[in-house]
């Protein structure tokens, strides 16, 4: 819901979407014949271009089972969505220098659990968490799994970081049980003891009837990203060359810590992903799909045909990114997916900044937006960095929503963040030659 100023003297304010607002029923998207796992080989630094593969085309993979792309390297697999036989290996790369490896899968007749982790679900432990559930729905940091001494607070996100999703209150509001049991299993083996849920004012009595330590922030965006929850909550502003791992803070969402019950509960690991799916009249639903499901089995299954020139976004409508083909798979962390219409997308312009400040007002960092962005149209990211902080933009994107000129600001910011990294990796390279 958007709420605009009647004279232009106060921020745009931007309210979340409810869960309330949405059918309680939830869509099932059928399994696709074909399947495509992702594993992202560019945060893997000990990785090299040339190291050979340990999957091949027509290995067959059971449902849950995990795989490791690298036989040397056991601590990095994908978890498979779907029971089939790899049809091909490719290696790609997408935007601001990721690289992936992209396995496609050939859904068998018959589908087959694996049952692996079914004999080590009966006692729970970091240990087989690690081995098992990276890839879980909603996903878990390497910090929960490995640096748990370090995280003396863990927020458990019943939010949802951009605008459409309700992934994360659909848990709150519809499976609180199962996320008290993943919050308790998650104590017990993180030996994390301040846990704390994360929620929107209208689901503060649902969480405090379960007996789940709970706080609640406002339901303006961008109040749920990781950083204005530890700003508001902990009154800590993280330094822009500080983590969160540094001041003893980490973030889970919902919908994982209710896989993490799940997946000790039944003994399988959960492969089913919660998505907002948004149509291009605008109307919303809920829809649960396998993890690798393709995005145009997605959309006919909800009934929405893709035509030339539309747009396919995946995540919400203020941080997601346009995608370049329907067959590009659901993620354990895709919360949302939009459908544009070609007719009725916001371009954007070549149209000079006119200083009219708007963006610096909506911005939540208090960050001079205006002149960031007059550096990075030039290329000059150290400058824009020393001299405006570039680095300490949260990005929610809010400076692009409101910019009159219609210039991409969020984009320049990702990009400039991204040639920045750059520089500074370069620069400690030659320190260490």
């Amino acid at each position: 819901m958007l709420k605009k100023p009647c004279f232009n003297l106060t921020k745009h304010k931007l309210e979340y979407e409810s869960v309330k607002e949405f059918s309680s029923s939830i869509l099932e998207v059928p399994l696709s014949e074909k399947s495509i796992l992702f594993f992202d080989v560019s945060r893997e630094t000990e990785i090299k271009p040339d190291e050979p593969l340990s999957v091949k085309p027509n290995n067959l993979l059971k449902t849950g089972e995990k795989f490791l792309p690298f036989k040397d390297k056991p601590s990095k697999y994908i978890t498979s969505g779907v029971t089939g036989k790899i049809s091909s290996i490719n290696k790609f790369q997408s935007d601001y220098g990721k690289k992936y490896i992209s396995i496609t899968v050939n859904k068998e007749k018959e589908e087959i659990v694996c049952d692996k982790f079914s004999k080590k679900s009966k006692e729970p432990s970091l240990a087989n968490a690690s081995e098992f559930l990276q890839c879980i729905p909603g996903g878990i940091s390497e910090n929960i799994l490995s640096n748990t001494e370090e995280i003396k607070t863990l927020f458990v996100c019943g939010t949802d970081n951009d605008l459409f999703s309700v992934a994360n209150q659909y848990i709150v509001s519809s499976k609180i049980e199962a996320l008290k049991k993943g919050i308790e299993i998650l104590k017990n083996i993180t030996g994390i003891n301040n846990i704390i849920l994360v929620v929107n004012k209208y689901l503060e009595q649902t969480a405090l009837n379960a007996e789940i330590k709970t706080e609640v922030i406002n339901s303006e965006y961008p109040s749920s990203l990781p950083k204005l929850i530890v700003k508001e909550l902990l009154n800590i502003e993280l330094p822009p060359d500080k983590s969160f791992i540094d001041i003893g803070v980490d973030f889970i969402s919902a919908e994982a810590v209710a896989a993490i019950a799940q997946a000790y509960n039944t003994g399988k690991v959960p492969v089913d992903k919660l998505i907002t799916f948004v149509k291009k009249d605008g109307s919303k639903l809920l829809a649960k799909a396998r993890i690798g499901t393709p995005i145009k089995n997605l959309c006919a299954a909800c009934d929405t045909a893709i035509d030339n020139n539309d747009r396919l976004i995946i995540g919400g409508p203020m941080t997601g990114s346009a995608i370049y083909t329907d067959d590009y798979p659901i993620l354990n962390k895709t919360d949302a997916v939009i459908v544009q219409a070609a007719d009725n997308i916001s371009l954007t312009s070549d149209y000079p900044c006119i200083n009219c400040g708007t963006c610096v007002a909506a911005c939540p960092a208090r960050l001079s937006v205006n002149m960031i962005v007059r550096y990075l149209e030039a290329g000059l990211y150290e400058v824009a960095d020393d001299e405006y902080d570039l680095s300490a933009c949260i990005e929610c994107g809010l400076c692009s929503y409101v910019c009159i000129s219609k210039i991409p600001i969020f984009q320049y910011i990702k990009l400039g963040k991204y040639e920045l990294a750059k520089i500074k990796a370069k620069a400690a390279e030659e320190v260490d030659d």
